[in-house]
């Protein structure tokens, strides 16, 4: 089976007056496959770290998601079940 990812966000800068860049965020994402089935993730994280450029901070702020399994329409087959982040 093959798994490929999607275009994704790596980072961004902000600027609150359009000019200087205030904020620079980095993005980094995981999943956990379900071991038994491996067409079904367990769960996604995201991980944000923030560099403030004004104040020389940063914070890293952790996002989990987990699954539920959407229902299927009437009379439609799927050989995947699609799955909702929770």
């Amino acid at each position: 089976m093959y798994q490929y990812g999607v275009p994704v966000v790596t980072s961004r800068t902000v600027s609150f007056d359009g000019t200087s860049p205030a904020l620079h965020q980095t993005f980094s994402y995981s999943i956990t496959w379900n071991g038994t089935n491996s067409t079904q993730w367990l769960s996604r994280t995201t991980t944000v770290t923030t560099t403030d450029n004004v104040a020389g901070k940063s914070s890293t702020t952790l996002y989990t998601y987990n699954s539920v399994t959407s229902p299927q329409a009437p009379n439609e087959y799927a050989a995947f079940a699609p799955q909702i982040p929770v």
